[in-house]
């Protein structure tokens, strides 16, 4: 009986064990073959990804190189209205001096003028006489 009984359980065992064997063989392919086509679908994923991360971080450096410009000609702009600025506060300012020392030297002329007219003894004799006269007349 011993035969027999090892007997039926060889013939039940040895079909589970191929079967068995079969299955796990043909499991693992499956799960190679889903592994697989994992991997790519997230390789290509990836390569999606890394191509719109390069195409983004190229358009934030042109906008980061247009506001550069722009602040650079911004820059520029205000450099040159100080400039312009600065440039006609000198000519006010020299014109202001000019003018200054224009009015100082005519008023210093005019005052030499007439304290050489006022100072010199035909006027003087001249404005003594003018004097006598109108002394006389309202006599």
């Amino acid at each position: 009986m011993n035969a027999n009984l090892w007997t039926q359980l060889l013939i039940a065992i040895i079909p589970a064990i191929i079967t068995g064997i079969g299955s796990l063989i043909i499991s693992l392919k499956k799960c190679k073959n889903e592994i697989r086509t994992l991997e790519t679908n997230n390789k290509h994923e990836i390569e999606k990804l890394m191509k719109q991360h390069e195409i983004d971080l190229n358009a934030l450096k042109e906008k980061h190189r247009i506001d550069l410009e722009t602040k650079e000609k911004e820059h520029q702009l205000k450099l040159e209205e100080i400039k312009v600025q600065n440039e006609q506060e000198i000519l006010k300012k020299e014109k202001e001096l000019s003018n200054s020392a224009m009015y100082s030297m005519m008023g210093d002329a005019t005052k030499d003028l007439f304290a050489g007219i006022f100072s010199s003894p035909e006027f003087k004799e001249e404005m003594h006489k003018k004097i006598r006269e109108g002394f006389n007349k309202n006599k």
